[in-house]
């Protein structure tokens, strides 16, 4: 009986510690579990926070000073004066910025300054080729003078550049031979890189106001008459969308006629 009572013992035993062998492997296969819950609700953690950023880099660039098409509108309004005067359009982007301001204060109520100095901005996130305006003298200090420089459109909350759209033709014009997409360019200043050397990714941008230089062009321009008919043709044949806009014919003090329209959408996108 006794024997008996012994074996019974040992069993128990045996049965207890494979119980407890089973308990510590469900104790650490639990712990297993927790660990991979904990770097799987830190990774989505940390992926929702990159996405909340990337997303509310996007609303502030969605929100925006003027429709689409109404930016559309006018860049191609002034793109057509412009082909009616032979001009070279992608080298033209004082006439964006001063003909733009115009459309935009007569038709809009906006008072949009035409701002000229430095601007960057990266094209593309593969290459990381950036599209600059402006110099570096042997220092490595970015500026502008009246012989590199661009020209585009300052409020207090936006930048704004009818330009933007035929960027990639200027850039052909100097030997570029990647696509350069047919985006529009209104952003707010907030949403602008701090310095020309930390664009990181497609759309970072930098505008860089030379005041000086401003005010120079600016008399420059508007104290020639042909450039100031320009800019009052301008506001007097644009429309603002979905009102058509007719074909328009001029002539020049030599008789000359010229004939302007409006041309396809070339809009894709926005930088």
């Amino acid at each position: 009986m006794r024997l008996q009572t012994h074996r019974d013992l040992n069993t128990m035993q045996r049965r207890l510690a494979q119980q407890n062998t089973a308990l510590q492997h469900e104790v650490l296969a639990r712990a297993e579990v927790e660990a991979s819950l904990e770097r799987l609700v830190a990774e989505r953690t940390a992926d929702l926070a990159h996405r909340t950023q990337a997303l509310e880099e996007s609303l502030t660039r969605l929100k925006i000073m003027i429709p689409s098409q109404d930016y559309e509108r006018i860049t191609l309004t002034i793109k057509a004066i412009l082909d009616s005067e032979n001009a070279a359009a992608a080298h033209a982007c004082q006439f964006f910025a001063l003909m733009g301001g115009a459309i935009l204060y007569r038709h809009y109520g906006i008072q949009a300054r035409p701002v000229f100095g430095a601007a960057f901005l990266m094209l593309d996130n593969v290459a990381k080729d950036v599209l600059s305006y402006g110099k570096m003298d042997s220092q490595g200090a970015i500026g502008s003078d009246a012989n590199h420089y661009h020209a585009w459109l300052e409020t207090d909350e936006y930048v704004i550049d009818f330009m933007a759209p035929i960027y990639g033709d200027a850039m052909r014009a100097k030997g570029y031979t990647k696509e350069v997409p047919r985006w529009m360019l209104q952003r707010r200043r907030s949403s602008l890189a701090p310095d020309a050397f930390q664009l990181r990714k497609q759309g970072d941008c930098l505008f860089m106001a030379n005041e000086t230089l401003s005010q120079r062009m600016l008399m420059d321009f508007l104290s020639v008459r042909m450039y100031q008919d320009l800019v009052r043709i301008s506001t007097e044949w644009y429309r603002k969308p979905p009102e058509p806009m007719l074909a328009l014919q001029t002539s020049s003090a030599g008789g000359q006629v010229r004939s302007m329209r409006i041309g396809r959408s070339i809009l894709e996108g926005e930088w």
